[in-house]
């Protein structure tokens, strides 16, 4: 992700919006539910912004830094994936220390990066698992490729390339090779990143099923029921 000067209208306006959307998340999050899912949610949690912890700088205004926020709606669901995502960016943004992000404190940039790092992606995982389930056969498998793997994929695409062109559009000035070397490079370590989490999905869906929260184990291995 980058982190170069907003315009403070359009900033504020996109921390509102954001915050907005945070506020409507914590009000969805099942409080009272099961103290498995909390588990879940915190363990989930914690190794998502460990992974945000290992930031490399590359200059020019761009870090490269774990994605995560697709795997996390997958196991915990869209309103606690978009509070663990607004949580950890905030820690970045109002602390110039915060999680080895010794250049992240810019509140300003807080909406932008939250909605382009976990609004963007976790409302597109939202809609892969509802078109897997609603176009294809209920089948564990179906699930599997479906969301845990291409649908990450696809996901990961659209938040990096997104992002790659919101960069070119507002920054200062792109540097040389960013679209010939820096997104491709990108795209191929996204990729493997999602090749590993479709596998914990998978491990998680088959031997831990209520770990999954997107995983509907009453569709996809009691169809007809």
């Amino acid at each position: 992700m980058f982190s170069f000067a907003l315009p403070v209208v359009p900033a504020l306006a996109l921390n509102l919006v954001v915050a907005l959307l945070v506020v409507e998340a914590l009000r969805r999050v099942r409080w009272s539910g099961p103290t498995f899912g909390h588990l879940v949610w915190a363990l989930a949690s914690g190794g998502v912004a460990l992974g945000h912890a290992m930031t490399i700088p590359l200059g020019l205004e761009l870090k490269m830094h774990y994605l995560g926020a697709a795997f996390l709606a997958v196991l915990v669901g869209y309103p606690r994936a978009l509070v663990t995502m607004a949580t950890i960016f905030a820690f970045e943004a109002f602390d110039p220390l915060a999680l080895g992000h010794a250049t992240a404190g810019d509140p300003m940039l807080w909406g932008l990066r939250t909605f382009l790092m976990a609004v963007l992606p976790i409302c597109t995982m939202w809609f892969v698992v509802r078109a897997v389930r609603r176009y294809l056969p209920a089948n564990l498998f179906v699930f599997l490729l479906g969301a845990g793997f291409f649908g990450l994929v696809l996901t990961c695409t659209m938040q990096l390339l997104t992002a790659a062109l919101v960069f070119s559009a507002m920054a200062p000035e792109v540097p040389a090779g960013f679209w010939s070397n820096f997104v491709p490079y990108s795209l191929l370590l996204a990729y493997g990143e999602c090749w590993l989490e479709g596998f914990v999905v998978s491990v998680l869906a088959v031997y831990a099923p209520q770990a999954v929260a997107l995983f509907e184990e009453r569709h996809y291995l009691q169809p007809g029921r």
